[in-house]
Parts: structure tokens; C-alpha cells; sequence
């Protein structure tokens, strides 16, 4: 256990209750609710964008074996990091659209030409081994059309190997005689069948592991994502790395969401006792790990609430009395009053889910206030009347304590 130069008055394990993992995203405010949409958003159509863009350069890489008999996509527009939600439903659907179109007629482009190039060469190769020029010998209408429409169902996503193999087979339902054309046309739809099937199966893994980071911001999350899509193409990819991945972008996600609970059910615990917490108190302890507190009409004395990571993953949380070094007030003067208010604290973040397991706590009449440089004590110091002192429990209409913002000592 880690204690500050001054005596702590309190300190304490803080963890969520597993119940509360549920409940995260209800308790998030809404600028952080919106913030997450738009990256959701954002993530989505970076998803359609970069299966267009994998769609895009196998059309290329097909132009440069049959040319302009393989038409050409146009390139996608960039993709914001964040996107209204709404904007970003319809720039996923003109993209799906684009890509199922494009998806359609390159199938179909593929398949005439790759049969176009065999027919050609089964010809060629008569004509030779007959020694003429030219020899309008080839395989019968109705087996070629066969062929090309067996070619028409590959899914692009499928290995070049394989691409080859079944370029082999359909060269042979070609070159084959009728009686065995028929054979080797089933045997070539099979292939072709499983293949795709393969692909199916793929996308179905790589799918799933992507809805687990739905919801998970940041780059890290990001560059999975980019992997799961880049793994639509490879044949074989590298499963039990792809997993850890998403497992340790979806820790991080849930500890960070955790731990955003935390602070806020502590902001919110604290202000249900009847304190005033430092302004942007939750910004401060996710930062900063530091953050103050105070009653009414203490005079000069504040609560510093101090983060620390502690060795289980979960936090130890320092509560120190701290007043100006010029001021008069001591702890005595406000202990009682901030122990009785810790007790309610304990049972406001109790209601909400979370633990604080009380590890030290100082003994009455044995606290110490710490001294701060007068102009780093983070609230004015004025005292307000007796009058203006607002009860317990706070209202909307209570005045409220001027809060400074200041440098850390």
C-alpha cells in the first residue's frame, strides 16, 4: 500500500462489481454516447470502404491479364475518423451498392474472359498439333457456356492457388471429349462449390470476431478491424493471432469502460453526500489521477482524491485532507464531518455498483492536513455566509462554491 507524505485520512480498494458491466453504457453521459456512435459510424463504412478497395485491386490485377474486357472501379472517397451516424448509414449504402454491383459484373467479366482465354488456347493448340494455320476446331457452344457460367459463380475472395486449380479443371471439361465432358463439368462445379463455401466460412469467423469490437474506440481497435478485412482474402490466415488480438483490444475496451464507470459513480457518490467536486473531476482523475473535493462552509480545507494503479487491476484511491499553507483551518476542525460524509459515500457507490473495501483509515484526532502552495489550492477561499450555506444534500437551487482551475503540485 502506497501512502502520501501526509497521513492519509482514507484509503481504499475501488473496483465495479461485475454486475455493472451490464450497465456501462447506460451510464455513460451523452457526449460520450454520441462519440462512440460517430466512431462506430466511422468504423462501419471504413469496413464497406476497404472490402471495395480489396474488391478494386483484384479487378486491377485481373486488367492486366484481359484488359479493358475487365472493367475498371472507380476509386472510393476517404473516410472521416468520425461521422454522423445518419451520413455515414448513407455513404454505407451507396458502397455496399457499389460493391455488389461491381462484385456482379466483375464475376461475370471474369468468367467470359478467363473462358474467352481457354477456348482461344484449346484452339491455338488443335491447330498445331493438325499443322494448320488456322483451325476453327474448339469445344461445342453448349459445354463452353457451361463452363463460363460454372466460372461466373467463383467468388473473388478465392485463393490464387485454387484460382488455378479450378483454371485447370475447366481446361480439362474443355478439351475433353463429349462423353467425358460431362464428368469433368460436375467435377469443375464442385470445385468450384467448394471454394466458395471456404470463402463462406471465412467471413463467417472473421465476422463474428468483428461484432466483438463493436462499441471498441481507439486505433488499436481500428488496425483489427483493418486485419479482419484484409483476412477475407487470404486462404489461410493466421486464426489464433487474430483472436488474441480482438481478446486484447476487448479487455482494454471494458477495462477502460470500467474504469470510466468507476469515476463517475465516485463523482456522482460524492456529490450525493453533499460535496462539491473540482471542476471536469472525472477528466482530472482519468488524466491527472487527481482530482478535489469539498463541503460547504469549509474554509481553506478541500479532499484530494488520488488514483494509483494497484497490482490486482483495480485502483487504490487516497483520500487526504489539504488546505493552503497560509490558511488557519485544521483537519480537526472538518475531520468528523468528512468521515461521516465518507460513510455515505461507501453506501452511494455501494448502490451503484461499486466497491470501495476501506484498507487504512486514519484514527480520530490522528489526521494531518496537508499544506499546498497557497496558489495551487484549487477552490476560492472565501467562506460563504451562513445564510447562503446550502443543507446536505444538494439542491438545484443551492449556491455554489467558486472552483479555480490550477496547476498540480
Amino acid at each position: 500500500m502506497i501512502f502520501l507524505p501526509a497521513a492519509a485520512v482514507l484509503v481504499g480498494g475501488f473496483a465495479v462489481g461485475s454486475a455493472a458491466v451490464a450497465g456501462i453504457r447506460l451510464a455513460a453521459d451523452a457526449y460520450v454516447e454520441r462519440q462512440l456512435a460517430r466512431e462506430a459510424a466511422a468504423a462501419q463504412v471504413n469496413a464497406a470502404a476497404q472490402r471495395y478497395r480489396a474488391l478494386a485491386e483484384r479487378v486491377a490485377a485481373a486488367r492486366g491479364r484481359y484488359g479493358d474486357s475487365i472493367t475498371a472501379l472507380p476509386e472510393v472517397p476517404p473516410v472521416k475518423a468520425r461521422m454522423d451516424p445518419q451520413e455515414a448509414a448513407v455513404l454505407e449504402a451507396r458502397l455496399r451498392a457499389a460493391l455488389d454491383d461491381g462484385l456482379c459484373r466483375f464475376q461475370s467479366e471474369f468468367a467470359a474472359a478467363t473462358t474467352a482465354e481457354l477456348t482461344s488456347a484449346l484452339a491455338a493448340t488443335a491447330a498445331h498439333v493438325a499443322g494448320l494455320p488456322r483451325a476453327p476446331r474448339g469445344p461445342a457452344p453448349e459445354l463452353v457456356q457451361s463452363v463460363e457460367r460454372i466460372l461466373g459463380r467463383i467468388d473473388p475472395s478465392v485463393g490464387a492457388v485454387l484460382i488455378e486449380r479450378i483454371r485447370g479443371y475447366a481446361t480439362d471439361a474443355l478439351a475433353a471429349s463429349k462423353s467425358a465432358a460431362g464428368r469433368l463439368v460436375e467435377d469443375l462445379r464442385y470445385l468450384v462449390d467448394t471454394a466458395n463455401r471456404g470463402v463462406a466460412e471465412r467471413r463467417r469467423r472473421l465476422r463474428e470476431l468483428a461484432e466483438r469490437l463493436v462499441g471498441c474506440p481507439g486505433e488499436a481497435a481500428d488496425a483489427v478491424r483493418r486485419a479482419l478485412v484484409g483476412a477475407e482474402d487470404d486462404p489461410d490466415p493466421d486464426w489464433p493471432a487474430l483472436e488474441a488480438a480482438v481478446d486484447r483490444v476487448v479487455e482494454a475496451a471494458i477495462a477502460a469502460a470500467l474504469q470510466d464507470y468507476a469515476t463517475r459513480a465516485l463523482r456522482e457518490s460524492l456529490e450525493a453526500a453533499g460535496c462539491f467536486v473540482e471542476e471536469d473531476f472525472d477528466l482530472l482523475l482519468a488524466q491527472e489521477r487527481m482530482a478535489h473535493i469539498r463541503r460547504p462552509g469549509w474554509d481553506d480545507v478541500a479532499v484530494r482524491v488520488r488514483l494509483r494503479p494497484d497490482a490486482d487491476d483495480q485502483r487504490t484511491v487516497h483520500f487526504n485532507l489539504v488546505g493552503p499553507k497560509d490558511g488557519n483551518t485544521e483537519a480537526s476542525a472538518v475531520e468528523h464531518e468528512w468521515c461521516s460524509t465518507f460513510d455515505t459515500v461507501v453506501e452511494e457507490l455501494a448502490r451503484r455498483q461499486v466497491g470501495l473495501s476501506i484498507t487504512a483509515r486514519a484514527e480520530e484526532g490522528a489526521t494531518e492536513l496537508q499544506r499546498v502552495d497557497a496558489s495551487r489550492f484549487p477552490f476560492e477561499r472565501a467562506e460563504p455566509s451562513a445564510e447562503a450555506r446550502p443543507s446536505r444534500s444538494r439542491r438545484a437551487d443551492a449556491p455554489q462554491i467558486e472552483q479555480r482551475r490550477t496547476e498540480r503540485p
